[in-house]
């Protein structure tokens, strides 16, 4: 079957359930429920009509009509308009029961509701989110005129489907039109495709035309193209976006049933069963991996896709550029075996618990670099110190076995499980504790060894708060970190300034100095204070605060920005969250904040930060001699 059969083939249309699926699994992308309103001018009689009407009675009748202005709401959930009072400042005013129930009127007296009534009136605004008094769903209120002629919303979604005996990607637009009128218009058209042939070759057929500024819209006619693409890293229009671009889609869970397809030994059913996103880069890297069928289909989809989606974030999602094998998957995983232990490297026990572990591309580097320098036997192993201790912990301390530290992971964990018997200290806080506190240690010894006493203290927060007031003491001289550091902080601020992000409610700040740290240190009463020469090397802190706030200290976090993508080290607020005896938690608006901002912030800042720095022109030989020679002139 030639390539204008297979376009021929091609479906027009999604599958049942398909649209009803993601409109309601990505509210948030497609805009939820509006209530869209407006003034407009309304009439009232105030003299009635009487049975026999006169000359001068008609002359009444017509002067006695009262002009006022009213409100006009058309509800987007279900389709209806009707009409409620208008107020001042562009409110409107609805009727409200005593049970908080809403109703729908026009208020034309001065009081708002009729005399000697249980109603009470209540005013909104834009923005406000009612329950809408015909169907009762949520609904925000917006204005007509900020619907202008329409608002569009689009989500790009993937779907397996199949094709005659071939298995294909279809690639859907999935759009929401709002209109003035209340109007709510939803559609699915195909983009593109991509089709396994019966040799397992891919093949990409595309309906996408592309304009000015790289956005895309749709043609009538499909066309094979003569490249590799991937719809899920080109930009596309859809009003909640930023710039009302964005990048990446959604892949629908439902796969049918491919017995005898080309795509059956592909293992792509189980991964994107089990929520794999990315395909393409999938069937891409099958083709060179076969073997990776096995390892999705033993419960590792997660680990697989997430390895796939870091590289694409690293090098950046914009028209089907980023092509690439994870190196994470290319040169650890032993593809020339078949069976997936022997691929993960792992015991066949460990390896069935991929669907538990869900190990992302960050843990699986870790697990490397732990199995290679030897201070991890196995994966079992590996997994349990990850439960007691996180992540960040454990990465930490694979950190400091790197930099030549003498650190025993065994003799780790039983010292910080007595210090929780005895002290009740957390094992993941005990750790973090242990790891400033040798910093701190190794700072104010002056290169003298330290006894068996002061690497394992018997009370280790005890310890670590003295070794804080010795540090200050040895720091008394404010200045001389200032003078010391104070260019490394320039530099910092110079290249990670646009880091500095505020949702409304919190807000993410750099230190302008060193003393900034120390005062920080001082008000929360950690030890961020001793951390001047790490933020001046790359592993900045982040002061995290309250909008209003700014100058009051709230938490403390500490993200290292030396490698190839950034990691984040430890989050702290008051006392490492422990004070008076009581265990604290970090308060989930916090966590969600920090998040938002790796999300939306650092990572974009990141990779645009190393883009410049790859296309920034290296110095010729002779500019460097050069530059050599005028710094050794006196």
């Amino acid at each position: 079957m030639d390539a204008n059969e297979i376009m021929a083939m091609l479906p027009e249309r999604p599958r049942d359930g398909m649209v009803k699926a993601i409109m309601k699994e990505h509210k948030d992308q497609f805009g939820g429920g509006f209530l869209i309103y407006h003034r407009e001018a309304l009439v009232e009689e105030t003299v009635p009509l009487k049975d026999e009407m006169d000359p001068e009675d008609w002359d009444t009748y017509h002067n006695g009509y009262r002009h006022f202005w009213g409100a006009v709401c058309a509800c987007t959930e279900c389709g209806e308009t009707w009409l409620t009072g208008w107020a001042k400042d562009g409110k409107i005013s609805v009727s409200e029961g005593p049970d908080g129930t809403l109703y729908e009127n026009y208020n034309n007296d001065d009081e708002g509701v009729p005399p000697d009534s249980e109603l009470t009136t209540v005013y909104f605004q834009e923005g406000d989110t009612i329950a809408c008094p015909r169907c009762g769903k949520d609904v925000t209120l917006i204005r007509r005129t900020r619907i202008r002629n329409r608002r569009v919303y689009q989500l790009m979604v993937g779907s397996v489907e199949n094709v005659g005996e071939y298995t294909a990607v279809l690639f859907w637009l999935v759009s929401r039109a709002v209109f003035q009128d209340g109007v709510d218009r939803r559609d699915a058209n195909p983009c593109a495709a991509m089709v396994i042939d019966r040799d397992g070759k891919p093949m990409f057929f595309s309906r996408a035309r592309y304009a000015y500024g790289g956005l895309m819209f749709l043609s009538n006619k499909w066309k094979k193209l003569s490249g590799m693409s991937d719809p899920f890293q080109v930009k596309y229009h859809s009003y909640e976006a930023v710039n009302y671009t964005k990048v990446g889609g959604w892949m629908w869970k439902s796969v049918p049933d491919m017995t005898g397809k080309t795509g059956e030994k592909t293992g792509l059913a189980d991964y994107v069963r089990d929520g794999g996103a990315e395909p393409v880069l999938y069937l891409l890297f099958w083709r060179r991996h076969p073997a990776v069928e096995n390892i999705v289909k033993s419960g590792w989809t997660f680990t697989i896709d997430d390895c796939i989606d870091a590289e694409a974030r690293n090098h950046g999602r914009n028209h089907g550029g980023c092509l690439r094998f994870p190196k994470s998957l290319e040169t650890f995983m032993k593809w020339e075996s078949a069976r997936p232990c022997d691929i993960l490297r792992m015991s066949r026990k460990a390896a069935s618990m991929g669907r538990v572990w869900r190990w992302d591309c960050a843990t699986l580097s870790l697990w490397k670099e732990m199995l290679y320098f030897g201070t991890i036997r196995s994966a079992e192993e590996f997994q349990s110190y990850l439960t007691d201790y996180g992540y960040q912990n454990v990465f930490r301390f694979s950190s400091c076995v790197m930099d030549g530290d003498d650190y025993h992971l065994p003799e780790l964990d039983r010292y910080l499980r007595r210090q929780s018997r005895k002290y009740g200290l957390g094992l993941s806080t005990g750790m973090s504790l242990l790891f400033d506190y040798r910093v701190m240690l190794d700072r104010t010894l002056e290169r003298r060894t330290p006894t068996p006493d002061e690497l394992w203290p018997k009370n280790l927060r005890a310890a670590h708060d003295r070794i804080i007031e010795t540090y200050r003491a040895m720091e008394s001289a404010e200045e001389k970190a200032t003078n010391k550091f104070a260019a490394g902080f320039d530099r910092i601020l110079e290249r990670w300034g646009a880091l500095q992000w505020t949702d409304g409610e919190y807000c993410a700040l750099l230190p302008r100095c060193p003393v900034d740290l120390i005062n920080e240190g001082h008000t929360l009463h950690h030890c961020v204070g001793s951390y001047s020469q790490n933020h001046a090397e790359g592993k900045i802190i982040v002061f995290i605060r309250r909008y209003r706030r700014p100058e009051r200290s709230y938490f403390t976090l500490n993200e290292d920005l030396t490698g190839n993508r950034p990691r984040r080290i430890q989050l702290h607020g008051y006392g490492n969250e422990y004070a008076n005896g009581k265990h604290l938690t970090i308060p989930k608006q916090v966590l969600d904040f920090c998040d938002r901002w790796e999300r939306k912030v650092l990572v974009p800042t990141f990779r645009e930060v190393k883009r410049q720095e790859r296309e920034k022109p290296k110095p010729s030989k002779r500019g460097r001699r050069d530059a050599i020679e005028n710094r050794a002139a006196p």
